[in-house]
């Protein structure tokens, strides 16, 4: 397999791993979370346009894409972070687990794009 393929193989897997961490963190929210789900929602839409973009112009290298989308995975943590936070002074426990699990999800992510771009721990 070609460096590009599986370079590009490797964003695809990165780019629908946080789509599928995001769509699951809207659906298992509870219905007293729904502003933080419209605005985790909003994020993914950015997120989605973003690469969309990318995708359709195909002038962006790489490496790049892969620090657009390990910074865009910084600012899901802190949405994150600051929902957990929420939730545990609204004494919401299941909903601080799942936007935990969430995190963790993205924080591994995040890991693996720094690692392919020599990085080290960010």
């Amino acid at each position: 397999m070609k460096d590009d393929e599986r370079t590009s193989n490797f964003l695809l897997g990165v780019l629908v791993g946080g789509f599928i961490a995001g769509i699951t963190a809207l659906l298992f929210a509870p219905t007293s979370g729904k502003k933080l789900r419209k605005k985790i929602s909003n994020k993914a839409e950015d997120f989605y346009e973003d690469a969309q973009e990318y995708i359709e112009t195909g002038k962006e290298k790489a490496d790049e894409m892969v620090q657009t989308v390990a910074s865009d995975f910084s600012e899901i943590m802190k949405s994150l972070k600051k929902g957990m936070e929420l939730a545990a002074k609204d004494g919401d426990g299941m909903t601080e687990d799942l936007l935990n699990a969430t995190h963790q999800s993205i924080e591994k992510h995040q890991w693996m794009l720094n690692a392919f771009l020599g990085e080290g721990n960010k």
